[in-house]
């Protein structure tokens, strides 16, 4: 299964962010594991990294990101992806662009715990972290 995971949940893990740390983390374990196809955006990461950057430092953040890589694909962001997601009859152009990346990729689900994101009308399915969780068992 191929799921596309929005940096929300991917920081949830890597920095231990209570109360919603244990769903993503195990969601990380399963890509780890390999028995889910995981990937972030492009952008993601560079929003993951300057999240770990003002937490950490950057030697730190590149460490981590590096280990990410390792775990996650990335999928990437071209311009044409751009003006795709602003023709998308959602409001946060950064989730547009999310789930115009889960297209290109074929993603089955995007995992985000964004409460926004979640009722968005998006042309992917979004789930939440613990619901994806629940579908798999």
């Amino acid at each position: 299964m191929r799921v596309l995971i929005d940096n929300n949940v991917v920081l949830d893990a890597i920095v231990s962010r209570a109360p919603w740390n244990e769903a993503a983390e195990r969601i990380v374990l399963l890509v780890g594991d390999g028995e889910l196809d995981g990937f972030i955006t492009a952008n993601s990461a560079t929003d993951i990294f300057y999240v770990l950057k003002k937490m950490t430092s950057t030697a730190e953040a590149k460490e981590v990101m590096g280990r990410l890589f390792k775990v996650f694909q990335v999928a990437a962001v071209t311009g044409e992806d751009c003006e795709r997601a602003l023709a998308l009859p959602m409001d946060d152009f950064e989730d547009a662009l999310i789930a115009v990346c889960a297209e290109n990729i074929a993603a089955d689900y995007i995992v985000s715990r964004d409460a926004d994101f979640l009722k968005a009308k998006s042309p992917m399915t979004v789930i939440s972290p613990i619901d994806f969780l629940e579908k798999l068992e």
